[in-house]
C-alpha cells in the first residue's frame, strides 16, 4: 500500500514538474486528431538545431487524423490537367468549406472514362497542404501535383472523359 502511494506522489510530482515525456503522452491520448494537440506538440518540442518547419511537420503528421467522409466531401474546387514545362500535371484550385477542421493532407483521384462513360483507369497523388476552415481558392501548384498519366491524350479538350475528386483527406479537428 505505501508502494502504491509513493508511486502516486512520484507520478504526481513528475506532471507536476513538466516532466516532457509525461505531457507528450497526455497530450497524445486526449488531444490526437486536434489542432491543439498539434500545436503542444510543437510547444514541447522546440528545438535550436531543427527548423520550426520541419517541427511542424513532424507534429501535424503525428497528430491529423483521417477525415470522415462527412468532413472530406467538404473540400471542393475546380481542377483540370494542363502544361507545365512541357510535361502534362494536375492542377487544382480548392475550398475548404468545414468549419472546424484544417486539412493537412489531400488524395487526389482523377479517373479516366470510357465511351460508355464507365471508368477505365485511376490515377491518385497524395499531397501534403495546409488549408485552414473556410479558406477558398488554394491553389494546389501543379508542383506539388505530380500527376501525370501515360496518356493525357485522351483527356485533352475533352469534358467527358475524366473526372477527379478528393478521394481522401487527413486534418486536424479545430
Amino acid at each position: 500500500m505505501i508502494r502504491v502511494r509513493l508511486a502516486c506522489v512520484l507520478a504526481t510530482g513528475l506532471a507536476l514538474t513538466s516532466c516532457k515525456p509525461v505531457e507528450e503522452a497526455i497530450n497524445d491520448i486526449f488531444y490526437k486528431g486536434t489542432l491543439a494537440g498539434a500545436e503542444k506538440c510543437m510547444e514541447l518540442k522546440t528545438s535550436t538545431l531543427v527548423s520550426a518547419e520541419n517541427v511542424k511537420a513532424t507534429c501535424v503528421a503525428a497528430f491529423e487524423k483521417q477525415l470522415p467522409d462527412s468532413v472530406a466531401n467538404q473540400i471542393t474546387g475546380t481542377g483540370s490537367p494542363m502544361l507545365n514545362w512541357g510535361r502534362k500535371v494536375f492542377s487544382a484550385q480548392l475550398d475548404n468549406l468545414n468549419t472546424d477542421w484544417v486539412v493537412t493532407e489531400i488524395k487526389i483521384e482523377v479517373a479516366v472514362l470510357n465511351a460508355e462513360k464507365q471508368v477505365d483507369r485511376r490515377y491518385y497523388t497524395t499531397t501534403r497542404v495546409w488549408i485552414e476552415p473556410g479558406q477558398r481558392n488554394f491553389q494546389l501548384a501543379s508542383e506539388e501535383v505530380a500527376l501525370a498519366p501515360e496518356n493525357w491524350d485522351q483527356i485533352d479538350n475533352c469534358k467527358d472523359c475524366w473526372q477527379w475528386v478528393v478521394a481522401e483527406a487527413k486534418g486536424l479537428e479545430m
